[in-house]
């Protein structure tokens, strides 16, 4: 009996337990304290290395763009960046080194330094030829800079942490488009790029319109206009070009709309669909095998004004093929009808008026003109890559951006 009731006294006991409580809740504690100091110091962490990647996929994507900068449009389309990427870790590595993330100053492996294109989704595609885009890993771990320590974890044995961040940027497309470049009064819909492109485009077409570049849409005001882009032609040669085939006569008098090649912007232009039959009035000049037949008359005048412009400027576009004229022109937002899954037409896009925004610029070839029929035959430069999201315009026109976003 008295076993018993002793057995029962010390169940009842607990003397000690408090301690073992305490014990428990102090291992807990001490784990809490772990995950928030070491937890909160790992994020400290990564984000000052997220602003080292960022500073330096900017830097590196900057040094990309200033090298499309000393190359011409033929150039850029046959680059090959593998010359260039020790130039361009260089300088990614230099500003990351400038920054320092857990007190040390960051230094960047070349292989955690990939160029590429960016598509507009991650991951870069990466590759050599023709980049837009870097992409810079920053990190600390045991492969570089090393690992961050430990406050209360390693307690519980971990006596270091690795952490990294990346980021990337890409080089915008142009806002503009050089001095003199744009001559064609002819746009685009942004809905052919990227993937529908059709190549050759039909300017009756509801995804392609005519423009008057700055100016409203006026038939007769643009066929004085492209008349004086020859007279005006930087190139010298214009006025003398149109005497020849066209103002024979010392007294004739050509056209003047004070008008140059314009220097194109993003901005908002007025459109007008089919065609505009006052661009295609007048004399053409006629060829043979040989080339040019000279007018006859002693004073031709009246050229019909799109002819001739595509007539002149085929000839001095660089692009080495005399039979097509290589040129740039604007990219319009794109609005559709959701019914037919058709574009609207430019000049019944909403809010329903002719003004539409201008989003980049884009490379055609100008391949024939029917006078009679008063069309155009024009070819769509479809490698382009058009990616209007990055702001500054997209990868349009004769020459890739130079001024690098993050997009990653």
């Amino acid at each position: 009996m008295n076993k018993g009731l002793h057995l029962i006294s010390m169940m009842k006991n607990q003397r000690g337990v408090t301690a073992i409580v305490a014990a428990i809740t102090m291992a807990m504690l001490i784990g809490f304290v772990a995950l928030a100091v070491d937890v909160g110091y790992l994020y400290a962490t990564r984000n000052e290395l997220q602003n080292v990647a960022d500073a330096a996929a900017l830097a590196a994507t900057r040094k990309l763009g200033s090298i499309y900068q000393t190359m011409s449009y033929e150039e850029q389309q046959n680059y090959d960046v593998s010359g260039d990427r020790p130039s361009i870790e260089m300088v990614a590595n230099e500003v990351a080194e400038k920054n320092q993330a857990a007190n040390l100053d960051i230094k960047i492996k070349p292989e955690d330094v990939e160029i590429g294109r960016w598509t507009g989704s991650p991951p870069l595609d990466v590759r050599n030829d023709q980049p837009d885009a870097v992409r810079v890993k920053a990190r600390r771990d045991s492969g570089i800079n090393g690992t961050i320590a430990t406050f209360f974890a390693r307690i519980f044995n971990h006596n270091t942490m690795s952490v990294s961040a990346d980021a990337t940027a890409a080089l915008t497309g142009p806002a503009i488009v050089g001095e003199g470049e744009l001559k064609l009064p002819i746009a685009v819909s942004m809905s052919y790029f990227p993937d529908n492109c059709p190549g050759q485009i039909d300017f009756q077409d509801k995804c392609a319109g005519w423009h008057n570049f700055f100016d409203a849409i006026n038939a007769n005001a643009m066929k004085d206009k492209l008349i004086s882009f020859i007279k005006n032609d930087p190139g010298g040669e214009g006025e003398a070009w149109l005497r020849e085939y066209f103002y024979k006569s010392v007294d004739a008098t050509i056209p003047d709309a004070s008008a140059t090649p314009e220097t194109a912007s993003s901005d908002m232009y007025d459109f007008q669909e089919g065609v505009i039959a006052a661009l295609f009035s007048g004399e053409i000049i006629q060829w043979d095998d040989n080339g040019p037949i000279t007018p006859a008359q002693e004073d031709k005048g009246n050229p019909a004004a799109f002819p001739a412009l595509f007539d002149y400027f085929r000839f001095r576009d660089g692009d080495e093929n005399d039979n097509v004229w290589t040129t740039t022109v604007p990219v319009y937002k794109a609005y559709y009808d959701e019914t037919n899954g058709q574009c609207v037409r430019p000049n019944y896009a909403p809010p329903y008026q002719s003004s539409i925004e201008i989003v980049g610029f884009a490379t055609v070839q100008v391949v024939g003109v029917d006078a009679a029929a008063n069309t155009v035959d024009v070819i769509l430069d479809c490698k382009i890559t058009f990616l209007d999201e990055r702001g500054g315009g997209g990868m349009h026109g004769n020459t890739k951006g130079a001024i690098p976003n993050l997009v990653e």
